[in-house]
C-alpha cells in the first residue's frame, strides 16, 4: 500500500515539471529564414559592402591634402661673368579641389556605386522572395508527402491478408498465376511509392532546416492553400511591373539618363590648387611662398573625344531602354506562364477529384459485394481498392502541384506570407462513421468523402487489412459453363442472372458468321454488356474455339489474326478444344507437335492464360504434359467420358496429385 502514493506523487511531479513544447508555425519558419538563410545573409553583406564603398567615394569628392619635401643643388646667375652655386631644402603643404571633368569623374564613381547599391537592394528583395518561395514550397512538399505516406501505409496494411487469400485461391486453381503476379505488383508499386514519399519528406525537411538553421524533426507541416484568388490575373498583371528584373532595368536607365544630364565636362580635367612652401637655403637667404592656381589639361583632339563621349552616353541610354523593354516583356511572359500553370493545375485538381469520387464509388460497390459474395468478389475488391489508392495518390499530387504553382505565382508580387499561402481553415474531423462509407447509399458516402476525404480514403484502404469474408471452401455448385451457341446465350443470360452467382468460368464459342461480324465490326450485339457484368462478378470468360486445324500452320495463322480482336473485347483467355480424336486418323500423328506449337505461339504473342480441352488418357504421357506446360499451358479441361462417379474419382485424383502445378477441371 505504501508504494501507490509514491508512484502517484512521482507522476504528478513529472507532469508539472515537463514543459509543453510550443508548436512551430510557418510564421516561425519565415522569421528564422529571414535571418538565417545563407542567401539572405550574403545579399545583406553585399549591401553593407556597397554602403561603405559609397561613403568612401563620397569622401573623395572634396578637398585633397598634399605634402611634399625635397633637397636640391641650385645655381643662380649673379652677373654676366659669375654664378652662385648653393644647396637648399624645401617643404610644401597644400590643398587641391577637383574641377570640371576631374570633379565629374569622382561624381560618376559615386553614381555608379549608388547604382550598384540600388541593384543590390533590389536583388536582396528578390532573394528574400526566393527564400520564402523555397520555404513555402518545401512546407507543401512535406505536407503532401506525409499525406501520401499515410495512404501508402494504409494500402500496404492489406498485404499479408491479401497474399494469404491469393495464395489459397492459386493453390485451389481459382486464380491464374499471372493474376496473382498482377496483384503482387500492386503492393510492390505501393512500397516503391512509400519509399519515394519518405525520400521527398526527408528532402523537404532538410531544405527547411537549412533555411531556418533549426532542427525541425517534430515540425508538423501546415496545409497550403489550393484556392487561387478570384482576382489572380489582375494581381499578377500589376505584379509584372514591379518584378525585380524590371526594377533593376529601370534603375540602370535612370542612372544612364542622369549621367548624360550631369556629366558635361568629361575629357576636360581641372584642379584648384592652394599651397604654402618653405625653402631653406645653405649659404643663401631662406624664404617662403604662397601659391593659388588652377590646373587644366585636355587632349589636343578634345572635340573628337567629346563627340565620342556623347555618342557613348546615347548608346548606353538606348541599351538601357532596350533592356527595360526586354525585362518588361519577360516579366509579362513569366507572369502569364505562372497564371496558366495555376489554371491548368487547378483544372487537373478538379479532374483528379472526379476520378477519386469515381474510384471511391467503384470501391464501395466492390466492398459491398465482397461482404455478400464469398471468395469470387475478393479479387475485385482488392483491384478496386488499389484503384482507389492510386486515385488518392494522384489527387494528392495534383493538389501539391497546384499549391506550388500558387506559391510561385504569388512570388511575382513580392509579398509572400503565411496569411495568403497557408489554409488555416482547413480541418477534418478525427473520426468518421464507417457505416457512412459501407452502406449502399452512394450519395451519403460521397458526401462523407467530400467533407473528410483523407480520413474516408484511409478508412477504405484500411478496411481490407482484416479478412472480410475470407477463404471458404468451394461448394459443388460452383460451375464452369461451356457455351457453344454464343448468340442464344448472349440474348438470354440476363433473364436468369442468378446462375452467375454459382459460376466460376464461362467458355464462350462463336460460329464462323459471328466471328466474321466480330472481325469486321469489333463487336457483337449484347456481348459487351455480358463481359462487363462478368468482370464485375469476378467471372473468368474465355474464348472457346474447337477447330481441328488449329494444330496446323494455317490454323495458327488464322488464330493469331483472331486473337487481338477477341482480347480487345475483354476476354480473359483462350480455351482450345482440340482433342487428338477430332483429327482424321491419318493426321492424328501431327496432333502432339502441332498443339505444342500452337500453345507456344499464343503464349509468346499474348501472354494470356491458355486452357486445353484434353482427353484424360493423354495424361499417361508425362513428357507430353510437361511439354505442354513448358509451351505455356495454364489450365487443362480433362475430358472423361464415364458416368460412374467412383470411376471418375479413381481417374482424376491421381492426375491432380501428379500435376499440382496445372489448373484443371473435369467434364
Amino acid at each position: 500500500m505504501k508504494t501507490l502514493p509514491i508512484r502517484l506523487i512521482m507522476m504528478w511531479l513529472l507532469v508539472i515539471c515537463t514543459p509543453a513544447s510550443a508548436e512551430v508555425t510557418v510564421d516561425d519558419l519565415v522569421h528564422w529564414a529571414n535571418y538565417s538563410a545563407i542567401d539572405n545573409q550574403l545579399a545583406k553583406a553585399d549591401i553593407d559592402v556597397l554602403q561603405q564603398q559609397l561613403k568612401i567615394d563620397q569622401a573623395n569628392q572634396g578637398l585633397n591634402l598634399f605634402l611634399g619635401s625635397g633637397f636640391g643643388n641650385n645655381r643662380a646667375v649673379i652677373s654676366n661673368t659669375s654664378t652662385l652655386t648653393y644647396q637648399s631644402a624645401n617643404m610644401q603643404l597644400g590643398l587641391t579641389l577637383p574641377l570640371l571633368g576631374s570633379a565629374e569623374k569622382l561624381e560618376k564613381k559615386v553614381m555608379n556605386t549608388e547604382l550598384s547599391l540600388k541593384l543590390a537592394q533590389i536583388n536582396h528583395k528578390r532573394i528574400e522572395g526566393d527564400v520564402l518561395n523555397l520555404l513555402f514550397t518545401a512546407n507543401a512538399q512535406l505536407y503532401y508527402a506525409e499525406e501520401r505516406i499515410q495512404f501508402d501505409n494504409s494500402f500496404l496494411s492489406r498485404k499479408d491478408n491479401a497474399k494469404k487469400i491469393l495464395s489459397y485461391r492459386l493453390k485451389e486453381h481459382y486464380l491464374l498465376k499471372s493474376r496473382q503476379l498482377d496483384f503482387d505488383s500492386m503492393f510492390d508499386i505501393a512500397k516503391r511509392e512509400l519509399i519515394k514519399n519518405e525520400a521527398e519528406k526527408s528532402e523537404a525537411l532538410l531544405v527547411l532546416q537549412e533555411l531556418t538553421g533549426k532542427t525541425l524533426t517534430t515540425y508538423q507541416p501546415q496545409a497550403p492553400t489550393v484556392s487561387p484568388p478570384t482576382d489572380f490575373e489582375k494581381v499578377l498583371s500589376s505584379a509584372a511591373q514591379s518584378a525585380a528584373s524590371v526594377k533593376s532595368a529601370e534603375a540602370v536607365l535612370a542612372a544612364s539618363e542622369n549621367s548624360a544630364e550631369k556629366l558635361n565636362w568629361e575629357g576636360i580635367n581641372g584642379n584648384l590648387i592652394l599651397s604654402q612652401s618653405l625653402t631653406k637655403g645653405i649659404g643663401v637667404p631662406s624664404g617662403f611662398a604662397t601659391t593659388i592656381g588652377v590646373q587644366v589639361d585636355m587632349p589636343i583632339d578634345i572635340l573628337h573625344e567629346r563627340s565620342v563621349i556623347h555618342r557613348e552616353k546615347a548608346a548606353l541610354i538606348d541599351q538601357a531602354q532596350l533592356s527595360l523593354r526586354k525585362a518588361q516583356l519577360k516579366a509579362n511572359q513569366d507572369t502569364q506562364i505562372a497564371l496558366n500553370n495555376v489554371q491548368k493545375s487547378d483544372m487537373d485538381t478538379i479532374a483528379s477529384w472526379r476520378q477519386l469520387e469515381a474510384a471511391f464509388s467503384a470501391w464501395q460497390i466492390a466492398h459491398l459485394r465482397a461482404q455478400a459474395i464469398p471468395d469470387d468478389a475478393i479479387e475485385k475488391d482488392l483491384k478496386k481498392t488499389y484503384l482507389l489508392y492510386q486515385a488518392a495518390i494522384n489527387y494528392s499530387y495534383s493538389q501539391e502541384l497546384l499549391a506550388k504553382n500558387i506559391i510561385h505565382a504569388e512570388n511575382f508580387e513580392g509579398k509572400l506570407s503565411a496569411n495568403k499561402l497557408i489554409d488555416k481553415e482547413q480541418s477534418e474531423t478525427s473520426n468518421i462513421q464507417l457505416e457512412n462509407i459501407q452502406n449502399n447509399n452512394v450519395n451519403s458516402a460521397l458526401n462523407s468523402l467530400k467533407h473528410n476525404w483523407k480520413k474516408v480514403v484511409q478508412a477504405a484502404l484500411y478496411l481490407g487489412h482484416k479478412p472480410i469474408k475470407t477463404i471458404s471452401n468451394r461448394s459443388a455448385k460452383i460451375y464452369g459453363w461451356y457455351t457453344w451457341n454464343a448468340a442464344d446465350f448472349i440474348r438470354e443470360w440476363h433473364n436468369n442472372e442468378k446462375f452467375l452467382y454459382q459460376t466460376r468460368r464461362v467458355e464462350l464459342s462463336f460460329t464462323p458468321s459471328q466471328m466474321q461480324t466480330i472481325m469486321e465490326l469489333h463487336k457483337l450485339p449484347g456481348l459487351a454488356n455480358f463481359l462487363e457484368k462478368a468482370k464485375d462478378m469476378g467471372i473468368t470468360v474465355n474464348w472457346l474455339i474447337g477447330e481441328p486445324d488449329l494444330v496446323t500452320a494455317n490454323g495458327r495463322r488464322k488464330l493469331m489474326q483472331w486473337l487481338p480482336a477477341i482480347y480487345a473485347l475483354g476476354f480473359d483467355g483462350v480455351d482450345l478444344d482440340v482433342e487428338r480424336s477430332q483429327l482424321p486418323k491419318n493426321k492424328q500423328n501431327i496432333w502432339k507437335s502441332g498443339i505444342i506449337k500452337t500453345i507456344a505461339v499464343i503464349h509468346s504473342e499474348t501472354g494470356r492464360p491458355i486452357t486445353l480441352t484434353i482427353n484424360y488418357k493423354e495424361f499417361k504421357n508425362k513428357n507430353l504434359i510437361n511439354q505442354l506446360i513448358g509451351a505455356g499451358l495454364s489450365n487443362a479441361a480433362i475430358m472423361i467420358y464415364i458416368s460412374n462417379p467412383n470411376r471418375v474419382k479413381q481417374i482424376v485424383i491421381p492426375i491432380l496429385q501428379k500435376y499440382s502445378n496445372l489448373g484443371s477441371s473435369s467434364d
